[in-house]
Formats: structure tokens, C-alpha cells, sequence
């Protein structure tokens, strides 16, 4: 006898964990989403309109990046490295899903997904520091924004020397980084996402892509140090 399917999104543990992965991440491959759910789960999230659906264009090395941190399957990697142009299929909340979220879990301020590829591996750090233990040192980025402006603040007013030595040591790096920082980027650049490693450290975990400029790379560096965290990127 075939199992009837639930027109229902469902209410259980399952779901909760996978939106508590969608709070930090916003977006999710189909191999992502049944980390935390079944087949008949992840269909009711797709017809109930839980999700917004794309598929992104991918360039090979990248493809082959989402395979390396398990956003995608080998076979799924192995299938688009034989297409002309390699996509992905990539899962953004939306607005009901927020909503299904906080009425039913009273889970709140998910994370908004502005850049699909980069979420998706965002998402793959997620669930490899839920396999850690290590979510509950989660800080998105909105946060550290107002730690590093009060840290900067800091450092200006009551840390003076150290201050013009760390601006000076990143100038001898990164030509002309002063005036730009000054001009620009007074208060710093946050990293994607904070966390606590297993020795109690904070870690500012940035992911880059081409379109980073050496200052830039240079300016999340420079924020990370005022903040007394541990730099870290991963490169797509």
C-alpha cells in the first residue's frame, strides 16, 4: 500500500533543525535540505511554498567546491561537469517559510540570502559546525557589526599606538590601505560569520570570491584583528 503524502509541511524535529540550519543560512541545495529531512519532508517544504527555486549558473572550479564541503552529491557534480554550462538548483527561503518558522518554532531573524553560490557554501559551514556542537558561538553578521564599530571606537580612543602600528603594518601589505580604510571603511568590514572553535576562541569566518580585491582581503583581516578574532576564509 503506498504511503500518502501530507499536504502539510511538517511540525517535528526534523524540521525544526533544518530551520534552525536556514536561520543562519537562508538558502539550500537539495542535498543540504535532506541532511535534515526525507524525501516526502523536503516535497512538502517545495509545494507548499516554503522555498524560491533558481537554477544558478556555475563555473566548473566552483562546482566542483560545492562537491568538496558536501553541498552537492559526487553524482550531482559528476553529472554537471559533462553539461556545456553547469548549473545548480539552489533553494531560497521565502516570506511564508519566515513565517512557518516563527509561528511554529518561534525561530526569528533568518538569514536573507542575497548571494546564492556563497550561501550555499555559508550553509555547508553550518551544518559542519552543527556536527561539532559549536552553533551555539554562532554570530551572524548583523552583530559583529555593532561589536567591531564599538571595538573600532576602542581602539581609536584607548589604544592610539597599537592602533596607527596595526594601520601602518597593513599599509607596508596593501599600498594606499590607510586612505582607503579612512575614506571608506571607517568602522572595518565584518566577516560572513563569527563562531566559537573548540578551544573557546572566536573565529570570523570569511568566505571570498574573485570579485575580492586585495584590500579588501586585507580589510576583513584588519576588522578581525580589532575584533580579537581568528581569521579564517575559504575561497570559491
Amino acid at each position: 500500500m503506498a504511503i500518502k503524502k501530507s499536504k502539510q509541511t511538517p511540525v517535528n524535529e526534523n524540521t525544526e533543525r533544518f530551520l534552525k540550519f536556514l536561520q543562519m543560512s537562508g538558502t539550500c541545495t537539495e542535498t543540504q535540505a535532506k541532511h535534515y529531512l526525507s524525501e516526502n519532508e523536503f516535497e512538502a517544504f517545495k509545494r507548499n511554498g516554503m522555498f524560491k527555486s533558481s537554477s544558478v549558473r556555475i563555473k566548473r572550479a566552483q562546482l566542483k567546491k560545492l562537491g568538496e564541503v558536501g553541498a552537492l552529491s559526487k553524482s550531482e557534480v559528476e553529472s554537471e561537469l559533462k553539461e556545456k554550462i553547469p548549473q545548480v538548483e539552489v533553494f531560497k527561503i521565502t516570506d511564508k517559510c519566515r513565517r512557518f518558522a516563527k509561528n511554529h518554532f518561534n525561530i526569528r531573524d533568518m538569514y536573507a540570502s542575497n548571494s546564492k553560490i556563497h550561501d550555499v557554501v555559508l550553509g555547508a559551514k553550518v551544518i559542519e559546525l552543527q556536527g561539532k556542537g559549536l552553533t551555539d558561538g554562532y554570530q551572524q553578521e548583523s552583530v559583529t557589526r555593532e561589536e567591531l564599530k564599538t571595538a573600532m571606537q576602542d581602539w581609536r580612543e584607548n589604544r592610539k599606538e597599537e592602533f596607527q602600528e596595526l594601520l601602518n603594518e597593513y599599509e607596508e601589505k596593501c599600498a594606499g590601505f590607510i586612505e582607503r580604510f579612512e575614506k571608506e571603511n571607517p568602522y572595518g568590514s565584518t566577516p560572513d560569520f563569527c563562531y566559537k572553535n573548540e578551544q573557546g576562541q572566536m573565529v570570523a569566518y570569511e568566505i571570498t570570491t574573485v570579485n575580492y580585491d586585495y584590500y579588501t582581503r586585507c580589510l576583513k583581516e584588519f576588522s578581525s584583528t580589532i575584533l580579537g578574532y581568528e581569521y579564517t576564509t575559504y575561497d570559491i
